[in-house]
Protein backbone atom coordinates (compact mmCIF):
# COMPACT_ATOMS: atom_id res chain seq x y z
CA UNK A 1 0.00 0.00 0.00
CA UNK A 2 2.77 2.30 0.86
CA UNK A 3 4.24 1.42 -2.44
CA UNK A 4 0.99 2.20 -4.20
CA UNK A 5 0.75 5.53 -2.42
CA UNK A 6 4.32 6.38 -3.36
CA UNK A 7 3.61 5.35 -6.93
CA UNK A 8 0.54 7.56 -7.02
CA UNK A 9 2.51 10.44 -5.51
CA UNK A 10 5.26 9.89 -8.06
CA UNK A 11 2.67 9.74 -10.85
CA UNK A 12 1.03 12.91 -9.52
CA UNK A 13 4.44 14.63 -9.27
CA UNK A 14 5.27 13.48 -12.79
CA UNK A 15 1.90 14.77 -14.02
CA UNK A 16 2.51 18.13 -12.30
CA UNK A 17 6.00 18.26 -13.76
CA UNK A 18 4.62 17.36 -17.19
CA UNK A 19 1.97 20.09 -16.85
CA UNK A 20 4.67 22.61 -15.85
CA UNK A 21 6.76 21.55 -18.85
CA UNK A 22 3.72 21.87 -21.14
CA UNK A 23 2.93 25.26 -19.66
CA UNK A 24 6.56 26.33 -20.14
CA UNK A 25 6.47 25.04 -23.75
CA UNK A 26 3.21 26.93 -24.43
CA UNK A 27 4.68 30.07 -22.87
CA UNK A 28 7.85 29.70 -24.97
CA UNK A 29 5.77 29.06 -28.12
CA UNK A 30 3.76 32.23 -27.42
CA UNK A 31 6.95 34.17 -26.83
CA UNK A 32 8.42 32.72 -30.04
CA UNK A 33 5.27 33.68 -31.99
CA UNK A 34 5.51 37.21 -30.58
CA UNK A 35 9.18 37.45 -31.52
CA UNK A 36 8.43 36.12 -35.01
CA UNK A 37 5.73 38.79 -35.38
CA UNK A 38 8.25 41.39 -34.22
CA UNK A 39 10.79 40.10 -36.76
CA UNK A 40 8.20 40.27 -39.56
CA UNK A 41 7.23 43.79 -38.54
CA UNK A 42 10.88 44.88 -38.44
CA UNK A 43 11.59 43.23 -41.81
CA UNK A 44 8.62 45.06 -43.30
CA UNK A 45 9.91 48.34 -41.84
CA UNK A 46 13.40 47.63 -43.19
CA UNK A 47 11.95 46.87 -46.62
CA UNK A 48 9.90 50.07 -46.55
CA UNK A 49 12.90 52.13 -45.43
CA UNK A 50 15.09 50.59 -48.13
CA UNK A 51 12.45 51.39 -50.73
CA UNK A 52 12.09 54.96 -49.43
CA UNK A 53 15.86 55.39 -49.40
CA UNK A 54 16.18 54.03 -52.94
CA UNK A 55 13.41 56.38 -54.11
CA UNK A 56 15.11 59.33 -52.41
CA UNK A 57 18.38 58.42 -54.11
CA UNK A 58 16.60 58.29 -57.46
CA UNK A 59 14.96 61.66 -56.79
CA UNK A 60 18.24 63.26 -55.71
CA UNK A 61 20.04 61.81 -58.73
CA UNK A 62 17.31 63.01 -61.08
CA UNK A 63 17.39 66.49 -59.49
CA UNK A 64 21.18 66.53 -59.77
CA UNK A 65 20.99 65.61 -63.47
CA UNK A 66 18.33 68.26 -63.99
CA UNK A 67 20.52 70.85 -62.26
CA UNK A 68 23.49 69.80 -64.40
CA UNK A 69 21.39 70.09 -67.55
CA UNK A 70 20.19 73.54 -66.53
CA UNK A 71 23.74 74.65 -65.74
CA UNK A 72 24.98 73.23 -69.05
CA UNK A 73 22.23 75.11 -70.91
CA UNK A 74 23.03 78.30 -68.99
CA UNK A 75 26.74 78.00 -69.79
CA UNK A 76 25.99 77.22 -73.45
CA UNK A 77 23.74 80.30 -73.66
CA UNK A 78 26.41 82.43 -71.99
CA UNK A 79 29.01 81.15 -74.44
CA UNK A 80 26.77 81.88 -77.42
CA UNK A 81 26.06 85.36 -76.08
CA UNK A 82 29.79 85.98 -75.58
CA UNK A 83 30.52 84.72 -79.10
CA UNK A 84 27.84 87.01 -80.56
CA UNK A 85 29.21 89.96 -78.61
CA UNK A 86 32.72 89.18 -79.85
CA UNK A 87 31.49 88.90 -83.43
CA UNK A 88 29.72 92.25 -83.08
CA UNK A 89 32.87 93.89 -81.69
CA UNK A 90 35.00 92.35 -84.44
CA UNK A 91 32.57 93.58 -87.09
CA UNK A 92 32.60 97.08 -85.60
CA UNK A 93 36.41 96.96 -85.47
CA UNK A 94 36.60 95.86 -89.13
CA UNK A 95 34.21 98.67 -90.11
CA UNK A 96 36.29 101.17 -88.15
CA UNK A 97 39.49 99.91 -89.81
CA UNK A 98 37.82 100.15 -93.24
CA UNK A 99 36.64 103.67 -92.49
CA UNK A 100 40.12 104.70 -91.34
CA UNK A 101 41.69 103.12 -94.41
CA UNK A 102 39.26 105.09 -96.59
CA UNK A 103 40.17 108.27 -94.70
CA UNK A 104 43.86 107.52 -95.23
CA UNK A 105 43.24 107.06 -98.98
CA UNK A 106 41.23 110.28 -99.12
CA UNK A 107 43.97 112.16 -97.25
CA UNK A 108 46.64 110.67 -99.54
CA UNK A 109 44.65 111.77 -102.58
CA UNK A 110 44.26 115.25 -101.08
CA UNK A 111 47.98 115.33 -100.28
CA UNK A 112 48.84 114.21 -103.82
CA UNK A 113 46.53 116.88 -105.26
CA UNK A 114 48.02 119.51 -102.98
CA UNK A 115 51.53 118.37 -103.84
CA UNK A 116 50.75 118.51 -107.59
CA UNK A 117 49.12 121.91 -107.22
CA UNK A 118 52.14 123.29 -105.36
CA UNK A 119 54.50 121.63 -107.80
CA UNK A 120 52.62 123.20 -110.64
CA UNK A 121 52.67 126.55 -108.88
CA UNK A 122 56.42 126.27 -108.19
CA UNK A 123 57.10 125.24 -111.76
CA UNK A 124 55.15 128.24 -113.01
CA UNK A 125 57.00 130.53 -110.64
CA UNK A 126 60.36 129.20 -111.68
CA UNK A 127 59.75 129.54 -115.40
CA UNK A 128 61.58 132.46 -116.84
CA UNK A 129 59.47 135.27 -117.98
CA UNK A 130 56.57 134.77 -115.69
Amino acid sequence: MERLRRGEEAAAAAAREKEQFLQTVRSLEQELAGKQNEVQTLQAQISQLEHSHAQRLLDVTARHHQDLDLETDRLRDSQLQAERALETREKAHRQRVKCLEEQVLTLKEQLDQETRRRQTFLNQMLQPGV
